[in-house]
């Protein structure tokens, strides 16, 4: 049992690094900063090194290490607020305040200097691999959502199928389902479509009503 869990969680790792993670370092160029920056070349993964920390950081990045330095205030980078890549934090230091302001900006991993080969490769899949799940989970949640938010399309749809042809609840519903089929759409959005032209239709009839009346 235990070599089946060996191979599963190698062949995880095997398929982050094959892909060549792309790493930003925000760290000073010092002793550590250029430690880390040998060592997660010796990984495999792409790596480019900058400080200060940009506002800005370029699409692409798989995973940011940023150091967190003893004086640490509060962190805003504006790539912070737009969907930032998993960050693992480094910091020389450990103090409530520097724990405090990782968490806050949502670090998945943390280091503490002097910088070791040893855990950071467990760091960086552990990071990357968990970022993953996460995503997949929050699309998955979006999709829940989305679906419970235009769940009464449905509703709407099967009575106005009831109404227009004269059938029972669940032969309409057939139908919806039928139509979204044949469509290629989520039941949801072809119940959307029907309810929004027939909307539409009523409101011609109401135009075309009016002016005969006047």
């Amino acid at each position: 049992m235990a070599d089946t869990g060996s191979r599963k969680t190698a062949s995880i790792t095997r398929a982050i690094l094959s892909k060549k993670p792309r790493v930003l370092l925000l760290h000073p160029q010092d002793g550590d900063g250029l430690t880390l920056l040998g060592q997660l070349r010796r990984i495999g993964a792409n790596v480019d090194m900058e400080w200060p920390p940009p506002q800005d950081i370029r699409t692409g990045i798989d995973l940011v290490f940023l150091a967190i330095l003893p004086d640490v205030q509060e962190i805003n980078y504006r790539w912070l607020h737009q969907h930032p890549p998993p960050i693992i934090s480094v910091t020389s230091f450990e103090s409530p305040t520097i724990i405090d302001e990782a968490l806050r900006i949502g670090v998945m991993g943390m280091l503490t200097a002097p910088i070791h080969a040893n855990g950071l490769l467990t760091a960086l899949i552990m990071a990357l691999h968990h970022a993953k799940q996460y995503k997949k989970s929050a699309e998955r949640l979006a999709r829940m959502e989305s679906k419970m938010a235009h769940a009464h399309f449905v509703d709407d749809a099967k009575h106005i199928f009831m109404r227009m042809h004269q059938l029972s609840e669940s032969d309409a519903y057939e139908l919806l389902r039928s139509q979204a089929m044949t469509c290629r759409l989520p039941i949801e959005d072809a119940a959307r479509d029907i309810v929004n032209a027939d909307k539409i239709l009523n409101q011609v009839l109401n135009i075309k009503m009016k002016k005969m009346n006047d």
